[in-house]
C-alpha cells in the first residue's frame, strides 16, 4: 500500500524539497529525521528504496523485513545529510558526483553512522 503523500515543511532546504518531491511515489522505505522548525521539533519523512540503501548499509540489511518500513534516525545528521547519504546510495552509472570537502567530511561521518563501507570507499576513490 503506497504511503500518503508527505506534508510540505516550510522550514526545509529546496534540494531536501526536492528529494522528498521526486522519490516519494516510488519508495518503499523512510528514513524519520528531526528538523528543527520555528518553536518544535518536526519529523521529516525521507522517501527511498530500502534495497539501494541496504546495498550500502549493513545497519539497514540487518533490520527484519517485517520491520515497519519507518527507521527513525537518531543521530546529529541534519537533514540535508541524510538526502546527500540516499542520493549517494542510489545507483548512478556514472559514479558518485563530485562532493566539497564538507559533503565529504559529512558523508563519510554518517555512512560510519550506517556501518555503510562501501560508501567510505567510492568517497575516497
Amino acid at each position: 500500500m503506497a504511503e500518503p503523500a508527505p506534508k510540505k515543511h516550510k522550514a526545509l532546504d529546496a534540494s531536501v524539497q526536492a528529494y522528498i518531491d521526486t522519490n516519494e511515489g516510488t519508495a518503499n522505505f523512510w528514513l524519520l529525521a528531526g528538523a528543527t522548525g520555528s518553536d518544535d521539533l518536526q519529523q521529516i519523512k525521507l522517501p527511498t528504496c530500502r534495497a539501494f540503501v541496504a546495498f550500502h548499509s549493513k545497519l539497514i540489511r540487518d533490520l527484519p523485513d517485517e520491520e515497519d518500513p519507518e527507521f527513525p534516525v537518531l543521530c546529529d545528521h541534519d537533514t540535508s545529510t541524510l538526502v546527500l547519504f540516499l542520493q549517494a546510495c542510489q545507483p548512478n552509472f556514472c559514479g558518485l558526483p563530485e562532493y566539497s570537502a564538507g559533503d565529504i567530511g559529512k558523508l563519510s561521518k554518517i555512512a560510519h553512522y550506517f556501518d555503510a563501507p562501501i560508501l567510505v570507499d567510492c568517497l575516497f576513490d
